[in-house]
């Protein structure tokens, strides 16, 4: 996927009905840029901050799937800030681009147990790397990665 496959969709920064950014426009700093964009961050905002990218990436990959019907995406895949969107949430995003045979069952796994660590981080006020909770977690997320 390439730039232009957005343009197909018209998903560029003039279409105002898009108001999530865009993987390739906005998040996505290229290759030689990755670590040191995210490498400042504490942890626990890389944490919540990586799963966003994750979530922005799958929904415009997931769109560039779909029927042509610009307006129709947006309100599907909630790129209108509408919460309540058919695939709005990341498990719905990710279980779609499987779904959408745009990744494979091991990556489901894999980004099912990132998420799953975003939750703790992203919904708790008191939280520990050291919890039992997050350790478990982790330690789902290098299983699956080791069976990748």
């Amino acid at each position: 996927m390439d730039k232009n496959d957005a343009k197909v969709l018209d998903l560029s920064k003039e279409n105002k009905s898009w108001k999530i950014e865009k993987w390739f426009d906005e998040v996505f700093p290229g290759e030689d840029n990755l670590l040191s964009e995210y490498y400042k961050l504490p942890s626990r905002e890389l944490i919540i901050v990586c799963s966003a990218v994750i979530d922005v990436a799958l929904a415009e990959l997931i769109s560039l799937r779909l029927k042509k019907d610009n307006s129709e995406i947006v309100k599907f895949i909630g790129a209108n800030g509408e919460v309540n969107a058919t695939i709005g949430s990341l498990g719905a995003k990710i279980q779609m681009a499987y779904l959408l045979n745009i990744i494979t069952k091991e990556d489901v796994k894999i980004l099912k147990s990132l998420k799953d660590i975003r939750n703790i981080f992203a919904h708790r006020v008191n939280v520990d790397f050291k919890s039992e909770k997050v350790i478990k977690c982790f330690q789902k997320l290098a299983d699956a990665w080791k069976k990748k």
